[in-house]
């Protein structure tokens, strides 16, 4: 069985960062080219109206002025046009630097740091009240002394997953649940892991398919390191969460956790939460089953419910939005293959995929 490490994380996080900056560096010289092309089209039309209007102005007959052919006109709109992309090239590509997108949401800050003490009381995000799922909504009751979670050496920098693609103009939105101080829940059968690292992982996996894509992804955290400057107890709660979708562009939401029920260790398999006041919640919840069915699991079981008797992110939200367990941690079966690293890779293809097949863009 294969076992996860945070040095995996880490590298799949360097990669994303470093693909993702030179993608953005290379859509910032394309949209140079062509805004330049652009411009000096509109040059050569309107040097070609003018020099039509001269002649009309002065008559055909007897006229000693010297015409400009159409081969000549081209010649020289083309010089112009090279000359303009050549320096464009070099001197006009504006720094990396200065296109840091800061963190959406409240109390948040360019680098990702809360300015803001969150209560030591708020609930974690996948805890709906106790009547809006039954048996496996327990992820509260993960032992009280769960081992400590092992540190991302990547810091809490650029926390939004962002690229600029063909598909640029849609942002969806991947939150890992848990995370920071919440290590989320675990069991015997993890061999040490806990739910916020499984969490992770996926997310970053199904991100970077996602931007790889040509979408632009953004994420609620990339790291479960606690950011310089908060306490060892720092959470971030469903609510902030919340507001940071909110006040994105996002068309989609998708959070990512582990199911727990100790009660019953043969409680197993995926589960799609949403909320039936959402408008096309429940379809995107569909399109999420079939992106699994796709990737060769089992079905999801889908549960719809009312604002009163959902998750907090899914209700609140104010685009189609889905919760996704990925498996019971409390079942040694969908334990064991929660470990795994390929299958864990399975499940961010299927999110994946799902995404891809609600918003209409497969080919």
């Amino acid at each position: 069985m294969s076992q996860f490490t945070d040095r995996s994380i880490d590298e799949r996080i360097a990669q994303r960062r470093a693909r993702t900056a030179e993608l953005k560096r290379k859509r910032k010289r394309q949209m140079l080219v062509q805004l330049s092309v652009a411009v000096l089209a509109v040059v050569l039309l309107a040097m070609v109206a003018v020099f039509m209007i001269h002649a009309f102005s002065t008559g055909t007959g007897g006229n000693d002025t010297p015409t400009l052919s159409a081969d000549d006109l081209s010649s020289e709109g083309m010089q112009i046009i090279q000359s303009d992309l050549d320096g464009k090239q070099e001197s006009d590509v504006p720094s990396e630097e200065t296109e840091k997108q800061p963190v959406i949401g409240s109390g948040e800050t360019q680098t990702g740091e809360s300015t803001d003490t969150p209560q030591e009381d708020a609930a974690p995000e996948a805890e709906p009240d106790s009547s809006a799922a039954p048996e496996n909504n327990t992820d509260t009751d993960a032992p009280t002394e769960p081992d400590e979670p092992a540190e991302d050496e990547t810091g809490a920098e650029d926390i939004p997953v962002t690229n600029v693609g063909r598909y640029a103009e849609t942002v969806i939105y991947v939150d890992p649940g848990r995370g920071y101080s919440d290590l989320g829940c675990t069991s015997e059968y993890l061999n040490g892991l806990h739910e916020q690292q499984i969490n992770l992982d996926v997310a970053l996996q199904a991100a970077q398919l996602l931007t790889d894509y040509g979408f632009t992804v953004l994420m609620t955290h990339d790291s479960n390191e606690i950011p310089a400057g908060q306490p060892e107890d720092y959470v971030l709660d469903q609510y902030a969460r919340v507001d940071m979708a909110n006040h994105s562009d996002c068309v989609v939401y998708l959070s990512i956790h582990c199911d727990y029920f100790p009660t019953n260790p043969d409680a197993a398999g995926t589960r799609l939460y949403y909320c039936t006041d959402v408008a096309n919640s429940a379809a995107f919840a569909e399109a999420l089953s079939e992106g699994f069915s796709a990737e060769g699991f089992a079905a999801p079981q889908l549960s719809g419910k009312d604002k009163n008797n959902s998750f907090i992110v899914t209700s609140q939200v104010n685009v189609p939005s889905v919760l996704v367990e990925l498996g019971f941690v409390t079942n040694a079966s969908d334990a064991k293959a929660l470990s795994d690293a390929a299958y864990r890779t399975r499940l961010a293809e299927a999110l994946a995929a799902g995404v891809i097949g609600y918003l209409g863009f497969e080919e």
